[in-house]
């Protein structure tokens, strides 16, 4: 397997447990852990292949967080209506980060000339 810090081979070590926050609740599963010789980093390709974020967050309970960051007076309330309409506790900050990022993601693509949508010719 190809490392995608520095481009080196990472081999297979073991498997290993893990838990991810999903909207029904903690998820725990076993993944396949490989290590870079050359950087020595490990990797999850599993991770990145569910779509699991860097605070190990599923991408629906991303999307309902990011939502809730977005419509909500602050990070604080954010997290409180999560918690009242998703029954998923997750921190101020973190629900802040979640949005943050995605918002950054949306201003890449903006910056990018990406369009969303059918293209349409306005008169």
């Amino acid at each position: 397997m190809t490392c995608s810090h520095c481009g080196g081979t990472a081999e297979f070590h073991s498997h290993r447990e893990h838990t991810s926050l999903s909207l029904v609740g903690p998820v725990r599963y076993r993944r396949a852990y490989y290590l870079c010789r050359r950087c020595g980093k490990g990797l999850c390709p599993f991770d990145r292949d569910a779509g699991l974020t860097t605070r190990d967050l599923t991408p629906a309970l991303e999307r309902v967080a990011t939502l809730a960051g977005a419509v909500a007076d602050s990070f604080e309330k954010a997290a409180e209506l999560l918690e009242e309409r998703a029954g998923t506790r997750l921190s101020e900050a973190t629900v802040g980060r979640t949005t943050e990022d995605a918002g950054r993601r949306l201003a890449g693509a903006v910056a990018g000339g990406v369009t969303f949508g059918p293209r349409v010719d306005w008169p």
